[in-house]
């Protein structure tokens, strides 16, 4: 079976059509694909945009040295009993395939007037890059960044967390997340395709000087 996909590029993703990125110099590389019909499943149409993403991930690496990164955080307790405050982020089920070696910051615990919440950073090999896109797909408070930055300490997972959640939200809020990565060297990536979509996307955003550098890059590698 083949499964359609295609590449988006776009200098700017406001302009492209992506309202909530505030940002004129955010860039977009979107790997979207189409299942042919309904019984085709959504993890199937998956698999086949992360082989599309595969080479944009390998021109990356070759300007500098970036770690894939699965930033994740709970929903709120608004009265947490004493098991939830001992929870462990890693010990969510749905985190299974992280793999045992894999380095990641200790269990956060996030406490504020309207709850609690506990979060986590992760670094992720690319040989689970599949395993993790999945996850993001189905968790609205997770994101994937390609970051040079491979702290894994408790005030970078603060930081992350106020970056993703700035008013105390339930999902992660897109706007002020990539609004962060404007001029930097950043990329997060958002996975998008639910039960009855369509399409599965993956939005890879970053800023725009470096899209125009792994355009070059390619150029020359072409030439």
């Amino acid at each position: 079976m083949t499964i359609k996909t295609r590449v988006e590029r776009a200098a700017s993703a406001k302009a492209h059509g992506f309202r909530y990125v505030k940002a004129d110099d955010v860039a977009i590389v979107s790997v979207v694909g189409e299942r042919p019909n309904p019984t085709v499943s959504l993890t199937t149409v998956l698999h086949a945009c992360v082989r599309r993403l595969t080479p944009l991930l390998a021109s990356i690496d070759r300007l500098d040295v970036r770690r894939l990164l699965l930033f994740v955080a709970t929903p709120f307790w608004d009265q947490p009993n004493a098991l939830a405050r001992r929870a462990e982020i890693w010990a969510r089920e749905d985190l299974h395939w992280l793999p045992a070696d894999a380095p990641r910051s200790p269990t956060v615990h996030i406490h504020r007037s309207d709850g609690s919440r506990i979060a986590g950073l992760a670094r992720i090999p690319e040989s689970a890059l599949m395993n993790v896109a999945e996850f993001v797909r189905k968790n609205r408070a997770a994101v994937v960044w390609l970051s040079a930055n491979t702290d894994l300490d408790e005030t970078r997972v603060r930081a992350l967390f106020e970056r993703a959640f700035p008013q105390g939200e339930s999902q992660v809020d897109w706007a002020s997340v990539t609004d962060a990565i404007a001029g930097g060297e950043d990329i997060v990536l958002r996975i998008s395709g639910g039960f009855d979509d369509r399409e599965v996307a993956i939005d890879a955003f970053m800023a725009t000087w470096l899209l125009q550098t792994l355009d070059a890059a390619s150029s020359d590698e072409a030439g």
